[in-house]
């Protein structure tokens, strides 16, 4: 059951809806950690309209954690 994704830590986001951005990352519970591509995962962060900056990592054994840096209204 080792390495399976249990967790996604969001920080930064205010701006950004909850719901879209649960669906953009298209991360199920229990799915490989491994099986997440972290680089398109971040680009695909980074085309949203108040992203400025996205980091996303893996923190074993069972969280990916995503960092937003967002623009300024």
């Amino acid at each position: 059951k080792g390495f399976r994704v249990q967790n996604i830590f969001v920080e930064g986001r205010y701006y950004v809806d909850r719901n879209g951005l649960k669906t953009l990352l298209d991360i199920d519970k229990n799915q490989p950690i491994f099986a997440v591509d972290l680089k398109a995962t971040q680009e695909k962060l980074m085309k949203l309209t108040w992203v400025k900056h996205a980091r996303v990592e893996r923190r074993f054994p069972d969280t990916l954690y995503v960092h937003l840096t967002e623009r300024e209204p």
